[in-house]
């Protein structure tokens, strides 16, 4: 077999990095407007880097509905991988009947796989810590393997009411169960909720 010329090999990983770059950017590009619908700020937690894909992922809950996935970060051993996704409330807001600030619970409730944990709700001093009115956090329940490699996954939702909803996504398997909770309490004001007066949508404006 003729091998291809150090040249060649060169341009194809040139217009690969290129293609990927570009997705990446993508991604990145469509996560920071959910932040800035959502008031949330992001800080990347150490030892993670930016998890690359074709397309985005839906989560993997055994029931009904299915999130988009807008972004995924992976630590530097491969073991957990990290999912965001978002609700700007104010969508809602116009909709009569509909109190969107219920969504934390709704969702948790639909998601959550009680036989291995029962839902916890953050104290006072943790919603503090990430300016949020309301935050839980379950196991979920799936029903598949996301990236045929992770087979668990422990959620944290947090809400201002009025403004929006972050969720955290942590996938992990057999092999990173024993660091997963430590993982989270390290990474546990990675996102969290501005002042209110630094609120200001591009798509869903205040009233």
């Amino acid at each position: 077999m003729k091998m291809k010329s150090p040249l060649l090999q060169k341009v194809i990983f040139i217009i690969i990095f290129l293609v990927l770059n570009q997705t990446v950017q993508a991604q990145k590009k469509t996560f920071d407007s959910y932040l800035t619908e959502t008031n949330l700020a992001y800080s990347a937690p150490k030892g993670y880097i930016e998890f690359e894909v074709d397309k985005y992922p839906y989560v993997p809950v055994k029931r009904g509905y299915s999130s988009i996935l807008w972004y995924l970060i992976q630590n530097q051993s491969e073991e957990i991988l990290i999912g965001f996704t978002f609700i700007p409330i104010r969508q809602y807001l116009s909709y009569k009947g509909i109190d969107p600030n219920v969504n934390l619970k709704n969702t948790a409730l639909h998601e959550a796989d009680t036989t291995k944990s029962k839902l916890y709700y953050y104290n006072s001093k943790e919603l503090k810590s990430i300016n949020a009115m309301q935050a839980v956090k379950y196991d979920l329940d799936m029903d598949t393997t996301l990236f045929e490699k992770y087979d668990k996954c422990k959620v944290v939702i947090m809400q201002r009411d009025n403004i929006g909803d972050g969720f955290i996504y942590y996938f992990y398997n057999d092999k990173s169960e024993g660091k997963i909770d430590k993982e989270i309490k390290n990474t546990s004001n990675m996102l969290k909720f501005l002042p209110d007066s630094q609120f200001n949508p591009l798509i869903y404006k205040k009233d």
